[in-house]
């Protein structure tokens, strides 16, 4: 990807997300202050990103950087997320 969100990922194992009952994905653990993904709300709890523009993820930065292949700098992509306490919410955030 030419775009950047400003999302720090951390990377959980299959087995760790299956016990905890989750999909595969990545963790956000924090954003870069007044970045698009700080300004969608992300860096306040961790949350897991199971999928990008309905493109499922895996637990490896290769799956990320897959999902937001050819999405051109400014434009926008739909984050699922799933927050602690299993509530799942989409979320647009602007690449830059």
């Amino acid at each position: 990807s030419i775009s950047w969100t400003g999302m720090g990922l951390d990377y959980a194992s299959e087995a760790s997300l299956s016990e905890a009952g989750l999909p595969k994905g990545l963790l956000v653990i924090n954003a870069v202050p007044g970045t698009p993904a700080a300004e969608a709300g992300f860096g306040e709890a961790t949350v897991l990103i199971s999928s990008i523009n309905d493109k499922a993820l895996n637990v490896n930065l290769q799956s990320y950087c897959d999902a937001i292949a050819g999405i051109e700098n400014g434009e926008s992509a739909v984050f699922h997320v799933i927050h602690s306490g299993g509530t799942e919410q989409d979320v647009r955030v602007a690449l830059k």
